[in-house]
């Protein structure tokens, strides 16, 4: 278990937009516990970024790789498809038949 200081990054997270503020569901923490990270669990907003604050500070290159993911930007959501650009689908299967 390890306490991050939140004291410094909290004024960065008031100043971005709206849609990352609504997920903290309360006030910004002054310190926050990480306990155990894995994959699958889901965690509060604020011990996702502690945890990133964390691994920033113990392995160099890993402020560079978010720097890159940030430089390249969200890739472009699929949009659906209209009604109209539908395709017709034919299906053969063995013991199917016309009745």
């Amino acid at each position: 278990m390890m306490n991050v200081v939140m004291n410094d990054i909290n004024p960065v997270l008031l100043r971005t937009t709206s849609t990352c503020r609504r997920q903290f569901k309360k006030d910004l923490l002054d310190v926050v516990t990480i306990e155990r990270v894995g994959p699958g669990a889901t965690y509060p907003v604020s011990v996702a970024l502690a945890t990133m604050l964390l691994v920033a500070t113990h392995e160099e290159l890993y402020c560079t790789f978010l720097a890159d993911l940030v430089a390249v930007g969200r890739p472009p959501v699929p949009t659906v498809a209209p009604l109209l650009a539908a395709a017709c689908h034919v299906f053969e299967s063995d013991g199917l038949g016309v009745v």
